[in-house]
């Protein structure tokens, strides 16, 4: 039960690298947009820890599970690796569709970050309360052909 708890893990941490990675890409595109090269490298190098911290927790996840099955005089599981393949492509697939609102969020990460100078006070102020404060408008909710909502945030 162990290992198995341990080869999901290795799926989830395979998701998140693959998808920090794609997302990383998207902090470069906002350093040409914004031209604050600096502070967007800084942007990419925070995400880029998070995919290297998880690389340091799977390889021995995965390579306990080899060296047991090695031990055990069986062949590697040719399904797992077809698994992590799998959960390697859905991390990407993941991230490619994130990277719209992930370039919004950075954009306005990286002008705060450049106002700010403190990337602690960047988190502490992007889990305001207001920052995630909506507002209906009526005209949205009732004169829509297709009753679509839209939702405007209240600026800061």
């Amino acid at each position: 039960m162990k290992e198995i708890n341990a080869l999901w893990l290795v799926f989830l941490l395979t998701i998140v690298i693959r998808f920090t990675s794609i997302l990383a890409i998207s902090a470069r595109i906002v350093a040409i947009r914004t031209r604050k090269f600096s502070t967007s490298f800084s942007l990419f190098n925070i995400i880029t820890i998070v995919a290297q911290v998880s690389t340091s927790i799977q390889a021995p996840l995965l390579a306990n599970h080899i060296e047991k099955q090695i031990n055990n005089h069986l062949q590697p599981d040719i399904f797992l690796f077809r698994l992590i393949i799998g959960s390697a492509t859905i991390g990407t697939f993941l991230g490619i569709l994130s990277i719209p609102t992930a370039h919004r969020f950075m954009f306005r990460g990286v002008n705060s970050l450049y106002e700010n100078r403190s990337v602690f006070k960047v988190v502490l102020k992007s889990f305001r309360l207001n920052t995630f404060s909506f507002k209906l408008t009526l005209e949205s909710i009732f004169f829509n052909k297709f009753v679509k909502l839209k939702i405007k945030l209240i600026p800061n």
